[in-house]
């Protein structure tokens, strides 16, 4: 829980903390937003450090749920008219292609959000601030890989023939395609290299997986001996019994939960409470909950994730404009010469 300042002191001098660039007394509209997220994730994390926010600011915080952030999309624009939604949670790669249309979404305020200056480089622009991070990384079980890497070029040897579980296109935007590109000297604008290096790992490929359980299943029953996927899984395999672990691999994509405005009149509190996420203790707050790794560079990493979130310079970060424009012919593609 974040701690909060004794009950003794005003409002006014606890709202300051949370509001340096946001003074109360220029929000003239009711003092409340709406923000739309997953249902479980408000409950599990969001609930609680909202009431906080709303205990320093006097904003009260209501919610609406989505069950994936494509349906949030599509909620919000069928309400392009009037939307009620003043701060909307979603995925990075959701969030470039909304942020084109600029009738729907707000550009943030960035200058007046003081906590913006201690986010991860390449974490927040002017159209959505990220929240928390993960990187994709290598789980193994030590008693079937036998050879554990120490490098993503490992992953090619023979050593790891008929081991490895990969996500396929679908999964994390291709990172799996612009790993193989970056090791092989390309990039998201060359990604050439990237099939090439992709086509000779198939041997070694017993899986390309389409969601999160078939992964984890497929490492826990034994069916691979390695999964590329987010960290979070490692808590889930640990808590079901399955010896898994982290191989410690330098440059690993990253991927971020991210937040947008919409534009509801609400912007100044709607971005004052998108700052207070990614203030140092609240954001360190909310990453122990959720297992994910902090944008805040001033927060504790969760214990569980030492060692595995990328040091400052070696998360791998790519243009989501270039990916989403190139992302149906890049699966296309991957479908009939690799996955086939």
């Amino acid at each position: 829980m974040v701690k909060l300042l004794p009950k003794s002191l005003k409002v006014a001098a606890l709202a300051a903390v949370a509001a340096i660039a946001f003074p109360m007394d220029g929000f003239s509209q009711e003092k409340k937003i709406t923000v739309m997220m997953w249902g479980t994730t408000w409950q599990s994390v969001f609930k609680d450090l909202s009431e906080g926010f709303t205990k320093e600011t006097g904003i009260k915080v209501d919610v609406e749920t989505q069950t994936s952030s494509g349906e949030g999309l599509v909620k919000l624009q069928a309400m392009r008219q009037k939307p009620t939604i003043d701060v909307w949670f979603t995925t990075m790669s959701v969030a470039s292609r909304a942020a084109n249309d600029k009738e729907l979404f707000s550009e943030l305020p960035l200058d007046k959000m003081s906590n913006v200056s201690k986010a991860i480089p390449g974490s927040v622009n002017k159209n959505w601030a990220s929240i928390t991070a993960f990187p994709i990384v290598l789980l193994y079980r030590p008693d079937l890989i036998g050879e554990v890497p120490t490098s993503w070029d490992d992953l090619w040897k023979p050593a790891y023939r008929n081991k490895l579980a990969v996500p396929n296109m679908s999964m994390y935007s291709a990172r799996m395609l612009l790993l193989s590109a970056t090791l092989a000297g390309g990039n998201e604008h060359n990604i050439e290299p990237g099939f090439e290096k992709l086509k000779a790992l198939r041997p070694n490929v017993a899986m390309f997986y389409a969601s999160d359980a078939q992964a984890r299943q497929a490492l826990a029953q034994g069916e691979v001996a390695a999964i590329v996927a987010p960290p979070v899984h490692l808590r889930w395999l640990n808590d079901q019994g399955v010896n898994a672990k982290a191989a410690n691999l330098r440059k690993a994509p990253l991927e971020f939960d991210v937040v947008m405005l919409p534009r509801t009149g609400k912007e100044e509190m709607g971005a004052a409470y998108i700052n207070y996420i990614l203030r140092k203790d609240v954001n360190e707050a909310m990453v122990a909950k959720r297992n994910m790794g902090p944008i805040n560079t001033e927060a504790k990493v969760p214990e569980f994730l030492e060692g595995i979130m990328p040091k400052t310079g070696d998360g791998l970060l790519f243009d989501e404009t270039v990916v989403n424009a190139n992302l149906p012919a890049w699966t296309e593609r991957f479908n009939r010469e690799i996955a086939k």
